[in-house]
């Protein structure tokens, strides 16, 4: 489903719109976590949060069988239902349910010396990253359809090295072959233009606990001048499949203090509200007038025939349309696609172009052409 479309130093061309309706993937929450001790799947978890988001964690099926509560962290940001600060001294699971509310760092642990099981969640809060240069110009999806297009990376060294397209530092994908999408943008201003993924679906499973391991993955994100298939090193602009590559500043110092802590990698918090994973990409682009091709694709091999079948031999998943969604920002243009009623009759814009735009037919040049034409006139 499209977050909003927005435009200013460029526009967006024959977008269309998706919409989930497989019953197998929920709608994840941050705010709550659900653990199972009757689960074959113990071991470590990772749970991301935004700054100032709580999570409460509901342990079920533990109180028979004598497990306890330890913070690893000591952190002092876990409290459970009795309101006991969960910290290095045991605290009993003394119900079923059993609740405990996390409000930043932790590491929560539920052991049983009876079983010998553990369950550990750990809480990761994202570092507040700076936005990239120039203003938020949009925020789209494109979608990995089942049955969909994809294209073939020749293997450079062997299948399990990664391959280095066009000598542009950073841009490097797996051989093998890779189910994509497309989005045409016509750049208007000249100027640094920087793309980044914020979401993935399915949701990238270090964002949230318990989930199954994304079939996306680790991502790839491209512009070109012209795209083709065929032969992706040609008309490549710039690519990425990690943000660390590019924001390496920022993803250093995320990175070290989930380190320090003993968490492993940590996350970063964007302004529009994101937590994103080192996995996803991140680049910036000096673009002229003219229009380009965004492609989104899987960085490791993810043939077209596996993601339709949801099996790629090693792990299944249940079959559904992926996006990705990322953001592109650069210099600030003075035109918004999708306004508010309230907007549209302030500036004297013909509401039913709204509609229109709403519900995913509006997005041609075309369109936008008249959207643009119609605001200089209010």
């Amino acid at each position: 489903m499209k977050k909003f479309i927005s435009a200013g130093a460029l526009t967006l061309a024959a977008v269309v719109p998706f919409t989930l309706a497989s019953p197998a993937y929920a709608v994840l929450d941050r705010a709550s976590v659900t653990v199972d001790c009757n689960s074959p799947e113990s071991g470590e978890n990772d749970q991301g949060l935004l700054v100032g988001e709580t999570s409460v964690i509901t342990y079920v099926n533990c109180a028979d069988d004598d497990y306890v509560l330890v913070d690893n962290l000591d952190s002092g940001n876990a409290i459970d239902q009795n309101q006991n600060v969960i910290g290095v001294v045991p605290v009993s699971i003394t119900s079923d349910p059993f609740t405990v509310t996390v409000t930043e760092f932790a590491s929560v642990t539920a052991y049983s010396d009876l079983l010998q099981n553990g369950y550990e969640v750990r809480f990761t809060v994202g570092n507040q990253v700076a936005d990239p240069f120039g203003t938020l110009l949009a925020t789209e999806e494109a979608t990995l359809p089942l049955n969909g297009p994809e294209f073939n990376v020749a293997i450079a060294t062997d299948e399990f090295t990664e391959v280095p397209l066009a000598d542009i530092v950073g841009c490097e994908i797996m051989p093998g072959a890779h189910t994509y999408g497309t989005i045409d943008i016509t750049v208007t201003d000249a100027g640094l233009f920087t793309f980044r993924v914020v979401d993935t679906f399915p949701e990238e499973e270090d964002l949230y606990f318990g989930i199954p391991e994304s079939p996306i993955g680790d991502n790839f994100l491209a512009v070109y001048s012209e795209f083709n298939a065929a032969d992706i090193e040609s008309g490549l602009i710039g690519c990425n499949d990690d943000g660390d590559d590019w924001a390496v500043s920022q993803w250093d110092e995320t990175n070290l203090i989930a380190d320090e802590l003993g968490l492993g990698d940590g996350f970063v918090e964007t302004s529009t509200g994101y937590l994103l994973d080192d996995q996803f990409p991140w680049f910036g682009v000096n673009l002229e007038p003219g229009t380009y091709t965004l492609v989104a694709a899987t960085w490791g091999e993810m043939s077209s025939a596996d993601w339709t079948a949801g099996d790629t031999g090693d792990y299944t998943w249940e079959p559904v349309d992926g996006t990705i969604t990322y953001e592109m920002w650069g210099p600030e243009g003075g035109l918004t696609i999708g306004m508010a009623e309230a907007e549209l009759a302030e500036t004297g814009v013909d509401s039913s172009f709204a509609v229109w735009a709403a519900i995913g037919l509006a997005g041609t040049a075309t369109a936008m052409t008249v959207a643009r034409r119609r605001t200089q006139r209010a």
